[in-house]
């Protein structure tokens, strides 16, 4: 009975820590009305979802914004760092970082922070973290790209001239070493539009 107890008591006490170190809500943007899910990790508040925001410099998956619901905007780098919601911002690498090691690092955090459906190669991760990375790909010099393979963010910091900052997992070719390693890289500005995600300031 003791045992039973204990063991009750330890269950108990994960189930709440997790519950308490993740913490779904939600968000109505003023701006247009847009509602968002949001999570709570570790005492950051991150969008659940991609930006819908219909910002200049900003365009829909096949110039058809009934995909925006789906997959969020896609936004210059200039664009994404002016288009969150008052009160919040796009996130820095070192806010992605601290996301990525909470969920066991580059290599391997993609499995909990992917969405559990639409990733090509059955690469699709538990999204046990509630963040729910769609592979929403990106605009590549004003062509859709990597759609089903591929997901890939903006991130607010300094990046060799002419580029900015972006977190991406990537899919291709059902190479599951790969398929979860959630990477750090730059960009070159002109040639793309990323989806974008915000955190609360």
């Amino acid at each position: 009975m003791k045992l039973f107890i204990c063991s009750f008591t330890l269950l108990s006490s994960i189930l709440f820590s997790y519950s308490h170190s993740q913490e779904m809500g939600a968000l109505t943007d003023e701006r247009d009305g847009q509602s968002y899910k949001t999570v709570t990790i570790d005492g950051k508040t991150w969008l659940a979802e991609n930006l819908k925001f219909k910002a200049e410099g900003s365009v829909s998956y096949k110039k058809d914004e009934k995909n925006d619901a789906k997959y969020g905007r896609y936004y210059t780098y200039e664009a994404a760092l002016k288009s969150c919601p008052t009160g919040w911002e796009l996130p820095t690498e070192e806010q992605y970082q601290a996301l990525s090691d909470k969920f066991g690092g580059n290599y391997d955090s993609g499995k909990k922070l992917k969405s559990t459906s639409d990733w090509y190669w059955t690469t699709n991760g538990d999204n046990s973290s509630g963040f729910n990375i769609v592979p929403a790909g990106k605009i590549y010099k004003n062509n859709d790209s990597g759609q089903g393979e591929t997901a890939t963010f903006w991130v607010a910091g300094e990046a060799p001239e002419g580029k900015g900052l972006i977190r991406t997992i990537s899919s291709r070719d059902g190479n599951t070493y790969k398929a979860y390693k959630f990477k750090n890289e730059s960009f070159t500005k002109a040639n793309g539009k990323m989806t974008i995600r915000c955190i609360k300031k």
